[in-house]
């Protein structure tokens, strides 16, 4: 996988999520009109983290939040190369066309790093800058 256009020297959190519609929101969910859809508004359009796409160590979606084993972009841009194995579920979900790639973490203010007053709607230790979706796109299976 690969992305670009993300904020420089930064941790971005990939996950698949499954279990919601199947697609990525659109503003339309960005229900308390901050100009961010969080996560948390998110989560109708795309579901619960299934896969965590960390470089190191577990991808189960308790390391949802292991910021410190994700992919950091120090060009803005970022290259992913992993084999992740998945359960059955997760498997099914992506078989069925109801699961996204999200990709968090994200600059509205421009200061070149995860601030803002807004605490996360996942954890009020990190910035909402952090953990609100950067990217989303559906996972298309391919079958054979």
């Amino acid at each position: 996988m690969f992305a670009s256009g993300l904020l420089r020297n930064a941790p971005h959190a990939m996950h698949f999520h499954t279990g919601g519609a199947g697609r990525c929101p659109t503003m339309a969910a960005d229900t308390n009109g901050d100009g961010i859809v969080s996560t948390t508004e998110g989560h109708t359009a795309y579901g619960m983290i299934a896969a965590s796409l960390t470089v190191t160590g577990d991808t189960s979606p308790a390391s949802g939040l292991a910021v410190d084993r994700f992919a950091t972009t120090p060009h803005g841009y970022l290259t992913y190369h992993r084999t992740v194995m998945v359960d059955d579920m997760t498997a099914a979900a992506i078989r069925a066309g109801n699961a996204v790639l999200v990709i968090h973490g994200i600059d509205p203010n421009g200061t070149g790093t995860y601030d803002g007053s807004a605490p996360s709607d996942l954890d009020p230790k990190l910035p909402l800058e952090a953990t609100s979706p950067a990217a989303c796109g559906v996972i298309n299976a391919h079958h054979s």
